[in-house]
């Protein structure tokens, strides 16, 4: 499967209404601002992150 921008941020909002924005940026070690900005949208993530982070929404 193709990870892209929008499959990540669509797996990161439907995760984050039962994970905390916080908890989320402490487990993948992505800064909250961060996490926080590209779910709404105000910003891309660098591929290195959004592999992170779509590994570790997989897991939940």
């Amino acid at each position: 499967m193709n990870i892209t921008q929008d499959s990540v941020r669509e797996k990161l909002i439907d995760k984050c209404r039962g994970l905390k924005i916080n908890y989320i940026a402490e487990q993948t070690g992505i800064p909250r601002e961060i996490v926080s900005a590209f779910k709404n949208k105000r910003r891309e993530l660098w591929e290195e992150s959004l592999i992170k982070l779509d590994i570790f929404l997989n897991k939940y």
